[in-house]
């Protein structure tokens, strides 16, 4: 089945709004919720009600600043192969956190595990990610699956940003199957995050090839919000997927 998840579930109203109208209208089948949001308390169990048509993810965040925490730069964990000690300590107790916030939000443990702005691949954070995962669930008899983001590049607008994410998720796969984690079989969702991207033809691609267990990403918000620098591409994502076929039908033969 072909998996739609729409990222940052608990950051704003608009977002988690829109992520719920989505969900109900059958238009997505997974949500990546940011816990360390403090909007996210007050969304949670009405994502729970939605748990058996929906799977429920932890977006392990870095870089978005929440609960006074200062936030890594993206291109700072990007091109660090080797972070301080210091960072290495800070970001395997975000990550243990965030884990425990989604349990005791939520009740149980995630049903996939991804990174805000794929931090959970870059070089100096992934050995982090995958120990203190495989630390917390690595017995576990229902274990999460891990996001891959290997991105082909011919189904984007941004094909430098597809190969970017090709050569930082390179070898991650394997790691996460060594440790007894599965992955999605392919990615898609990958673009400019401009307003004026031609979103709906690409969705319409990257669903026209999805084959089983690829994850199609999407960042949907119902309204425009000050502070958010893709608040207007969310809005056309919304308005986009709110008029899609349902995700379950439309994957069904997949």
């Amino acid at each position: 089945m072909t998996i739609l998840c729409a990222d940052d579930y608990g950051m704003t109203a608009g977002i988690s709004e829109g992520i719920l109208a989505l969900c109900r209208q059958g238009k997505l089948n997974a949500v990546s919720v940011m816990t360390e949001a403090p909007l996210l308390p007050d969304y949670a169990a009405q994502l729970l009600e939605l748990a058996g048509k929906v799977q429920i993810g932890l977006h392990f965040n870095l870089t978005m600043p929440f609960q006074d925490k200062p936030a890594y730069a993206r291109n700072y964990l990007m091109l660090r192969p080797i972070l301080p000690a210091q960072e290495r300590a800070d970001i395997a107790q975000r990550l243990r956190f965030q884990m425990q916030r989604f349990e005791e939000l939520f009740g149980r443990a995630p049903d996939f595990i991804d990174g805000h702005e794929h931090v959970h691949v870059m070089p100096g954070v992934r050995s982090i990610f995958l120990s203190e995962i495989s630390k917390r669930f690595g017995t576990s008899s229902k274990r999460p699956w891990i996001r891959q983001v290997a991105s082909p590049v011919l189904k984007t607008n941004t094909r430098f940003k597809a190969l970017v994410l090709n050569v930082l998720n390179f070898g991650f796969p394997a790691a996460c199957k060594k440790l007894g984690f599965e992955t999605n079989n392919a990615f898609r969702g990958v673009y400019s995050l401009a307003p004026g991207a031609p979103f709906e033809q690409l969705m319409t691609g990257w669903l026209g090839t999805a084959n089983d267990r690829t994850l199609v990403m999407c960042h949907p918000s119902a309204e425009v919000e000050p502070g958010d620098a893709i608040s207007q591409t969310r809005v056309r994502e919304f308005k986009v997927l709110s008029d899609a076929p349902d995700v379950r039908k439309s994957a069904a033969g997949n």
